[in-house]
């Protein structure tokens, strides 16, 4: 058993986690990390998810959904620039790409 995800793996069945809620609170990114580790996810090559990532993640499936100040807020950005810099003007780029191909 992992000592900070509570995980039990057993060979050839999806690993069933249990993470207290202390440990939660606590140690977030290392428990994901550890995840990670353990059922061998990279989200780059050698590199194992992070807390960071499923942040990232959550703001760029959101950014072509909601509005750049709602994005802003659920993100807790003090900054509307930093929103814009880092999620919708990506968003934006998708957009162009698109137009550009459709005018061919």
């Amino acid at each position: 058993m992992n000592r900070i995800t509570g995980a039990e793996w057993t060979t050839g069945v999806s690993p069933r986690v249990t993470v207290s809620r202390t440990d939660l609170e606590d140690n977030v990114g290392e428990a994901i990390r550890e995840i990670g580790r353990e059922t061998e996810i990279e989200v780059a090559p050698g590199k194992c998810p992070s807390a960071q990532d499923f942040r990232r993640a959550f703001a760029t499936r959101w950014a072509s959904k909601v509005m750049p100040a709602d994005l802003q807020r659920l993100m807790r950005h003090k900054n509307i620039k930093t929103t814009m810099k880092y999620y919708v003007d990506l968003d934006l780029g998708e957009i162009n790409d698109r137009l550009e191909e459709a005018m061919k």
